[in-house]
């Protein structure tokens, strides 16, 4: 087997889950046969709490969430901003930040994922579940769709929107860019798998107009091949989206890598790389804003495609990294600004939240010197590279309702744990 390919150990099939639950105070029975474990410490307050935190895990370290291939665990923790009256509250709550990124390390040689939900949630806990600003993000991490991510943390912010109908939910037409290869194609068959009546617009460069037009001929999409940088491009793409009844979902994965040190980086390597992977974003969706019913009346989540370069920096790609970078900013400005925005009277919000993929196997990462590749892809906890589709399984949920209780501009690193970070 390829050394780059995905290994046996992780589990990116449905499967069974059998959650088991601890709440701070509880002592739940082990269950060797429990998948999926979460560890409610909200409630951890004093520093002799992370005594029971210590207890409460050790006693189902040995079950199937810790020790199995697919296995989840998930850790909560109260919003370290809310208990800034309390040092040793918000001390207790970093902590576990700290010990679940520390597990994660350790179970990622199984194939096993550990992750942290914060809940920044000023409501109430009434003991209802379905209505915790939690419930919608702790299903997706206990998910096969979270399988590349591990050692990250999540937040929410507020309880989800009222139940809608599946009329309501169904996405009218969505917008994806970088759609003929890699994790744009990725992420368009993915829509297409959730969403059947998706009306799909599919855009990429001319260069690849003919591999576009099969991607879209085989997904019953439209294709615009149009170089994302024209001037014109955004206003084109928001009356294709009035055309459609409103996109649902605008995910930004059109890219570029021009690398070489910085002492060799010339304007015509710099310049392409800020303009399609940053500029264009942010031109393309100030016209989608701008152009009534280019988005749908029930909110569209926006997704733009950032990378660990950005997070973490990376030789020879001081351009990509600046890039990657600014578009974590970029999200959490847009996400901040229409926070609470809502296209009609009791419409859902439009939001925004930025993807960030770690060493992900693609025609592009193909083109990196064999060592540099063997040595990116075990850079992380799990040991591998990831696949088009664990990014593009991170996209669809960012852009659904189900991630609509996150905090706006959210970045969900996409990396099995990469080893460098901010």
């Amino acid at each position: 087997m390829s050394i780059f390919k995905a290994a046996p150990k992780l589990i990116r099939e449905a499967r069974p889950l059998v959650r088991l639950t601890e709440r701070f105070g509880g002592a739940a029975a082990a269950d060797a046969s429990a998948n999926a474990f979460v560890l409610d410490a909200r409630r951890a307050t004093a520093f002799a709490d992370l005594s029971w935190v210590h207890e409460a895990a050790f006693r189902h370290s040995q079950c199937a969430a810790f020790r199995k291939p697919g296995g989840r665990v998930v850790v909560l923790r109260k919003s370290s901003e809310l208990l800034l009256g309390d040092p040793a509250a918000a001390a207790v709550s970093e902590g576990l930040v700290g010990f679940a990124k520390s597990l994660a390390q350790e179970n990622g040689g199984r194939g096993a994922t550990v992750n942290v939900l914060c809940d920044a949630s000023t409501e109430s806990d009434d003991g209802d579940a379905d209505a915790d600003a939690c419930e919608a993000p702790l299903e997706w991490l206990l998910s096969h769709e979270s399988t590349y991510v591990t050692g990250q943390e999540l937040v929410a912010v507020q309880r989800p929107p009222a139940t809608l109908t599946a009329s309501e939910t169904a996405m009218p037409a969505a917008l994806v860019t970088g759609a003929a290869r890699g994790i744009g194609r990725a992420t368009a068959e993915l829509l297409r798998r959730q969403h059947p009546a998706c009306r799909l617009v599919l855009v990429d460069h001319p260069t690849a107009r003919e591999s576009l037009a099969a991607v879209a001929a085989e997904l019953d999409a439209a294709s615009v091949a149009v170089d994302v940088t024209d001037a014109g491009a955004g206003e084109a793409l928001a009356a294709m989206g009035v055309e459609r009844g409103g996109f649902g979902a605008v995910l930004h994965a059109a890219g570029v890598t021009r690398d070489k040190t910085f002492g060799r980086m010339e304007a015509t390597l710099w310049a392409p790389v800020i303009d399609i992977n940053l500029s264009a974003v942010c031109a393309i969706d100030t016209a989608l804003l701008a152009v009534p019913g280019a988005l749908s009346p029930l909110g569209a989540g926006f997704v733009c495609f950032g990378s660990t370069s950005g997070v973490a920096g990376n030789a020879g790609q001081s351009n990509y990294a600046t890039a990657k970078s600014g578009l974590m900013g970029y999200a959490k400005a847009r996400g901040a600004a229409l926070y609470g925005f809502a296209c009609e009277e009791g419409a859902a919000r439009h939001r925004f939240a930025c993807v960030a993929p770690g060493f992900i196997v693609t025609e592009m990462t193909g083109q990196i010197p064999w060592l540099t590749r063997a040595i990116g892809s075990r850079l992380n906890s799990l040991g591998q590279g990831g696949t088009p589709e664990d990014v593009a399984a991170a996209v669809a949920f960012l852009a659904s309702p189900r991630a609509a209780g996150l905090q706006p501009g959210s970045v969900l690193r996409v990396c099995g744990q990469f080893r460098g970070g901010r």
